[in-house]
């Protein structure tokens, strides 16, 4: 334990002992896999061409996970701190990605590699429990983007991010306007106007 500070150890054992209870010698098993990384702001965590061979999680930071799709970017994924993020079909598959993940700001990840991953899933029931409950999480969260991006109307498209994402104000607060527009797939300018038309219908019902 003494690779992380206790904050560090706290985030890893939320994000597991959180889900599902883990025991300490599987909790230690668990930690004693776990490594430690960190990315300049500007700097790739994971190039397009390569394959995901890790479970990624973001103590200090934020990641954007993105394909270039017509020779535009569009966005997969925001990672902020005690997020979960990798090329799932890269990782699962072993297949080259198609995907590129950047540091956002200076970012610190700990990360676990698949083949520790596939050993805790043997050895460690708790884990195993854990572990598919997180994804369950991952696999929701993507539904739900999924599902958002079927409304044509930019202000239902952004009222639905808003009512039904868990982490949606954390985003609102954490993120540049920029990338949540992309995740949106809206035009900066009508994310803005939406996201004020919002702020002032809360401030009317407030």
């Amino acid at each position: 334990m003494s690779n992380f500070s206790n904050s560090e150890i706290e985030l890893i054992q939320g994000l597991f002992s959180g889900i599902h209870p883990m025991p300490k010698n599987d909790f230690l098993a668990l930690l004693s896999f776990v490594k430690k990384t960190s990315f300049k702001k500007g700097e790739i965590i994971l190039n397009i061409g390569e394959i995901d061979s890790k479970i990624n999680f973001v103590i200090r930071g934020l990641v954007h996970t993105y394909e270039i799709i017509d020779g535009k970017e569009f966005t997969v994924n925001l990672a902020l701190p005690g997020m979960v993020f990798n090329s799932l079909n890269s990782y699962i598959k072993g297949h080259p990605t198609h995907e590129e993940q950047v540091a956002i700001h200076d970012t610190d990840i700990l990360y676990l590699e698949k083949e520790k991953v596939e050993l805790l899933l043997k050895k460690y029931h708790s884990f195993s429990i854990a572990f598919g409950k997180l994804y369950e999480q991952i696999l929701l969260e993507r539904e739900q983007r999924a599902i958002l991006l079927q409304h044509k109307s930019a202000h239902m498209r952004y009222k639905y991010f808003i009512s039904t994402f868990n982490r949606s104000q954390t985003i609102l607060n954490e993120v540049p306007n920029k990338l949540i527009s992309q995740y949106l797939c809206l035009a900066p300018e009508t994310f803005c106007r939406n996201k004020n038309h919002m702020l002032k219908e809360h401030c009317k019902h407030a």
